[in-house]
């Protein structure tokens, strides 16, 4: 059998067209992938700023609206952890972080509870809120995280005078335009989708 040349040259062209359109627009659709699951909106006067619990930039930043006063408070939750004396491990940390990145510690305060998701997260948040008397929150993650802290912060606090404002930190390692350039990227993103998933699923 003899190859007709003049048909297999058009077959090559349009594998080779093909394969040229995947490399130059896979970032363009890991991109919008990214860019997904952000949200958010520049920080505003609150009665207390507060890091969900995760990233240590999420501390750094939040101390930096305390000093710039957006808020007279720093709010600290607890995430509930395994091991040994896993009831203060991660509050511990959190506010030894917290004053090497400046927050003035006579504003700290803890919110009681521990939490393994944001949705008991949030949970707590309002409990606490409500107890003393919050009209609003400026609630501070990573700009990864901040499409799905909406959401569920969103059905928390639906009927509740507390006004959450959710503010993502700025200069983060994650870049919505690059995450795939890196392996904590890809797990960030890909968690952050399954989480997502579960969460429409019912589990909080």
């Amino acid at each position: 059998m003899r190859f007709d040349r003049g048909r297999v040259k058009p077959l090559v062209l349009v594998a080779v067209g093909a394969f040229a359109m995947l490399a130059v627009f896979h970032s363009f659709w890991l991109a919008r992938l990214g860019q997904a699951l952000v949200k958010g909106g520049p920080p505003q006067p609150a009665d207390a700023v507060l890091p969900l619990a995760g990233d240590e930039e999420r501390l750094s930043y939040s101390a930096q609206l305390l000093a710039a006063g957006y808020a007279p408070q720093y709010a600290l939750t607890n995430a509930a952890l395994g091991g040994r004396n896993p009831e203060r491990a991660y509050i511990e940390w959190a506010r030894k972080r917290a004053a090497v990145f400046g927050a003035d510690m006579s504003r700290v305060v803890e919110v009681p509870g521990q939490a393994s998701t944001t949705y008991q997260e949030a949970r707590n948040i309002r409990g606490f809120a409500e107890q003393v008397g919050w009209r609003s929150i400026l609630i501070v993650t990573s700009s990864y995280h901040t499409r799905r802290a909406g959401v569920i912060f969103d059905e928390v606090f639906r009927g509740s005078a507390v006004r959450i404002a959710v503010v993502a930190v700025p200069n983060s390692w994650y870049t919505a335009d690059g995450w795939w350039h890196s392996w904590r990227g890809w797990r960030a993103t890909f968690q952050e989708y399954a989480k997502f998933v579960a969460y429409w699923l019912g589990w909080q």
